[in-house]
């Protein structure tokens, strides 16, 4: 099956004199609607006139060139690979690397790059302008200042920004890419240039990335050209469906770009002095297609964005939140659970062999078959499911009055003992989901394979339960030790396979992937038993012999003491030494009782140790949708315990 040809057109600011013949001749001659192409065709972007057969998109290519359009005429390239996610960056004189968990990329001095800065949500843009446009609906002239690059950068670092890089090969194909998110790659690694701010740190990258490229361009325009599978959805924080195809988009965006640039006579040149006042435009009228033809209007909405954006923005050069994310350690090893193992698969494999071992020697014929019809026809077997779902339903309304008795505490008020707590959830540690690559404090991820059968089964699972985390409410912040706590997501994604990610990849029709995952800063409800956190420190004795033997094994430190220069330590001496480290340990442990004053250092929440206690993290926003779930939760079992207790007693009378 051939794949449709792509008529790529550059967009014109203004209507030519000719426009109502173009029109007119693309309307009789190709059948195309007038309207439409009067909308493409406006702007200075790019975007997808039509689609077709290649030689009638050449006619229809001539008849643009007549009227001084620049087309471009593609095949559109298969995307053969995502951009990895970048961890760090090496250089030399000659190359730049890049490297990711698993995969690097290495640009020699000289090379060809595609670099795009696009911001994910939409959503900030997509604001501002409309209130621009709800104030100046019926407003006049007024001079085009333009938008310098500088503050459309600004426009999209106040959203949720992300850096793509191609590498491009003689023919100008993508070769490799590469993907930063600010505050996911080691901004150390940039040596001199590396900032406190983790914006700062992705334009860093790009300058480092310019002066390696012997032609390069940035685009910073995904999301206002009409091309195709490039559209930009506006989506919230916490929509991680809508930013996992906002990445994919992207990824087509840039393949198709490389596609254009490759039919370009002309590369655009890349220069601060370059404004993007068309792609405020082709935005402009997506949002409004009367401004199409109204560019005093146009002119005005886009000289107010200008001046507005310097008075909302400011470059940050620290991290406003309280955790300075680009200093967070590694996560501790992460568990790895074995289905084989679990109490579940234990007592299920125990179940059946001994059914099976009942079976092969007990002469089953003759008392397993009328036992079984005997269970099901009493009444038996239901009104063993019925006390099953009594018991589920009376163990959530537990969970439910316990949760609703139990006051929400303050953080800076937290006493020792059960208590429950609701606010943000913040990182201890640099973790981040395996499939979707999020910033979250909680993920839960199984794999699944087919087998021979063709059913899903579970291959492993991988968790960061026992991965602490802060959660913090206006009076301070405490830590979480999600240790053996029933942890109740609020995302969950499914994805086939390890490469068909958010950051896109290939998929596999014999693997998927589920992820359960609470984002970072997400509202979080926890109740749990308020402990003093555990040190640590060894004790003062231990740490005092151990000083001391360091003395020993170091000379230089050894001769220190030999007042007396005789050669040898003598009792008076080593008792100055044991003083010394009495001393320092003194300070050491002053020193650690004053930073343990914060709460934060002092608490944790965890597992209570009263066996039936539980231990509840939940994502939600308040604790009124929580116990909602679980009155939903409670009316369901109970509702199918009525039914199976009805069954059962309908049964028994019967028999």
């Amino acid at each position: 099956m051939s794949v449709d040809a792509y008529l790529i057109v550059d967009q014109r600011s203004s209507p030519p004199p000719e426009m109502p013949a173009l029109l007119k001749e693309l309307a009789s001659r190709y059948e195309l609607d007038g309207y439409s192409c009067r909308q493409l065709l406006l702007g200075q972007t790019e975007a997808l006139l039509t689609k077709g057969p290649e030689p009638r998109l050449k006619k229809i290519k001539q008849t643009l060139v007549n009227y001084d359009f620049c087309c471009h005429l593609i095949t559109p390239s298969p995307l053969k690979f995502a951009p990895f996610i970048l961890t760090r960056v090496e250089f030399n004189a000659n190359e730049l690397k890049f490297f990711g968990r698993e995969k690097s990329l290495i640009v020699p001095k000289d090379s060809k790059l595609l670099i795009f800065l696009a911001e994910l949500s939409g959503s900030l843009v997509e604001r501002t302008l409309s209130q621009i446009l709800s104030s100046h609906r019926y407003t006049g002239n007024s001079e085009n200042s333009g938008l310098p690059l500088k503050k459309w950068q600004r426009i999209i670092l106040q959203g949720r920004p992300v850096l793509d890089i191609y590498l491009l090969d003689e023919k100008g194909k993508p070769a490799g890419a590469v993907r930063a998110f600010p505050g996911k790659f080691d901004h150390q690694s940039l040596g001199e240039r590396a900032t406190l701010s983790t914006n700062q740190n992705l334009l860093k990258l790009i300058e480092l990335t310019q002066e390696y490229a012997g032609h390069h361009r940035v685009d910073m325009r995904f999301g206002i050209s009409a091309l195709p599978g490039a559209n930009l959805q506006t989506a919230k924080a916490d929509d991680l469906g809508a930013l996992k195809k906002n990445l994919r988009s992207l990824t087509h965006y840039a393949w198709l770009q490389a596609d254009i640039d490759r039919q370009r006579e002309q590369p655009t040149p890349d220069s601060e002095s370059e404004t993007i006042a068309s792609a405020a435009t082709a935005l402009l009228t997506a949002m409004q297609p009367e401004l199409a033809t109204n560019l005093p209007l146009q002119k005005e909405i886009i000289s107010e964005l200008t001046s507005g954006v310097d008075a909302a923005t400011a470059t940050p050069e620290t991290e406003t939140s309280g955790t300075n994310r680009s200093q967070l350690p590694t996560p501790p090893d992460l568990q790895h659970h074995s289905t084989w193992n679990s109490p579940r698969t234990i007592i299920g494999i125990s179940i059946f062999v001994g059914i099976a071992l009942l079976v092969k020697f007990g002469n089953s014929t003759s008392w397993l078959g009328p036992m079984i019809a005997k269970s099901f026809s009493s009444g038996a077997m239901s009104g063993l499911l019925a006390a099953f779902f009594f018991i589920g339903g009376f163990r959530r309304l537990q969970l439910k009055r316990l949760i609703q008795n139990t006051p929400t505490s303050k953080i800076r008020s937290i006493a020792m003992g059960r208590v429950e707590v609701h606010g943000n959830a913040r990182r201890q540690y640099a973790l981040f989901s395996p499939m979707t690559n999020i910033a979250c404090i909680y993920y839960r991820l199984v794999r699944y394979k087919r087998n021979s059968k063709k059913d899903w089964v579970v291959s492993s699972i991988t968790s960061s339960g026992h991965i602490p985390f802060w959660i913090e409410d206006e009076t301070g912040r405490v830590s979480i030790d999600p240790s053996a706590a029933t942890v109740k997501a609020g995302h969950r994604q499914e994805s086939m396979a390890e490469g068909s990610t958010a950051f896109g990849g290939f998929s596999s029709p014999d693997e998927k992937w589920v992820e359960e995952m609470i984002y970072d800063g997400a509202l979080v409800y926890v109740l749990g038993e308020a402990q003093v956190k555990r040190t640590d420190r060894a004790p003062r004795l231990q740490r005092r012999a151990e000083a001391l033997r360091r003395i020993k094994q170091d000379s230089q430190k050894l001769s220190g003491y030999d007042t007396n220069k005789d050669g040898r330590i003598d009792e008076s001496e080593w008792q100055t030494a044991r003083d010394d480290v009495d001393e320092q340990l003194l300070h050491e442990d002053l020193s650690q009782s004053d930073q343990q004053k914060r709460q934060e250092d002092q608490v944790v929440i965890g597992k209570p140790r009263h066996r039936g206690t539980p231990f509840v993290i939940a994502e939600t926003a308040s604790e009124a949708k929580l116990t909602d779930r679980y009155t939903l939760a409670t009316a369901f079992f109970f509702a199918a315990a009525g039914l199976a207790s009805g069954l059962s007693l309908w049964l028994l009378l019967q028999s």
